[in-house]
């Protein structure tokens, strides 16, 4: 009789059922089905869109500034166009929100652009109520007057409440100067606003400031330091460029020299008496006074259509609410800087009364 020689071990693991082991043989836990709420249809759609109109509406993009949709007001026959400059001159375009807005640059280039090349434009008249702003685009406008005035065709100009500084820049570009009486004119200088120095008040607090530059003048103009003399003359070497040729365009536009015209440029404002005495206008007038003088230097002396080419920010249907959150974010240091420093670099501007 054969003796089963077979490893018991192994026949045992071959008896074992499988997942015998009490542990396998445990089913996954399983939860109960929990309520879940019911979907309300058809309003996630309208969130979404609701999101996505705020936020082309903050961008600001395309409410109420078009050049463009004003060309068809310009006649197909002889015309007067009068060009309104209102307001701060800045290269910062307003906020689709801002229907207060009175100033575009991109408005007022891509005008006398197109009056250049109008042939049916026969002069132009300025309407300037402007207290002056940045060099930059003060003289961007001045270079296209130029223009204007190389195509033969008069630029007269009538100043309002304001013609100061940059301004009074741009009147000089005309062959003649007329105002308001009560106009405020002048103020012929170059400014870089005010250089605040909080040094002595972190110090007097407890609190160091440590500038990291790779020269001693990278950080010039910082608030945490006081301007050094160097630092103070290198600013004025750069309004100093500005200022020159702010006297050469008084002076060629009003048929002076500059040395003839230094001692009016100190910065001091005149009223339009003043500056009539002064050779820096032609005289009182009236708005409409001053289309029809231009309209007979045009050659023509029947009327003319006198198209106004006025900037408007339309705004939408969200403005009010977008500009009350834009100023509800400003804080009281930035509400008073914007108001006491309204434009930023060198600037011909008259910062007021």
């Amino acid at each position: 009789m054969t003796e089963n020689t077979a490893n018991p071990t192994a026949a045992q693991a071959t008896q074992t059922p499988p997942n015998s082991n009490p542990y396998l043989n445990q089913q996954p836990y399983s939860y109960a089905p929990q309520p879940q709420p019911k979907k309300k249809k058809g309003k996630s759609w309208i969130f979404i869109l609701l999101v996505i109109i705020v936020l082309v509406a903050g961008a600001g993009l395309g409410f109420g500034y078009a050049f463009g949709g004003q060309m068809e007001l310009f006649p197909e026959e002889p015309y007067i166009a009068s060009l309104f400059i209102e307001g701060t001159i800045s290269g910062e375009e307003p906020l689709a929100w801002d229907t207060t807005a009175t100033y575009s640059q991109s408005y007022l280039v891509d005008a006398l652009e197109t009056l250049i090349e109008d042939e049916n434009n026969a002069g132009l008249l300025l309407y300037i109520d402007s207290p002056g702003g940045t060099v930059y685009e003060v003289d961007e406008l001045s270079a296209l007057l130029d223009e204007y005035a190389a195509t033969g065709r008069p630029i007269y100009a009538y100043c309002g409440s304001y013609a100061a500084s940059g301004g009074y820049w741009l009147a000089c570009k005309a062959d003649a100067i007329y105002a308001n009486r009560n106009c405020i004119t002048g103020s012929i200088g170059v400014t870089m606003g005010a250089h605040i120095d909080i040094s002595g008040f972190l110090e007097k607090n407890g609190v160091g400031v440590t500038q990291i530059t790779t020269g001693d003048n990278k950080a010039m103009g910082s608030i945490y330091a006081p301007l050094t003399e160097e630092q103070y003359q290198i600013y004025l070497s750069l309004m100093e460029e500005d200022y020159q040729l702010f006297l050469q365009v008084v002076a060629d536009g009003r048929g002076m020299t500059v040395d003839e015209v230094r001692p009016l440029a100190d910065g001091r404002v005149y009223t339009t008496s003043q500056a009539v005495n002064l050779g820096l206008m032609d005289g009182v007038s009236t708005y409409q006074e001053t289309a029809t003088a231009l309209r007979v230097a045009a050659g023509y002396d029947s009327p003319l259509p006198l198209i106004e080419l006025k900037y408007v920010n339309e705004g939408n249907m969200f403005s009010p609410f977008l500009s009350l959150l834009h100023e509800s974010k400003k804080s009281e240091l930035d509400a008073y800087l914007e108001a006491a420093l309204p434009v930023n670099g060198p600037a011909a501007y008259f910062y007021g009364f």
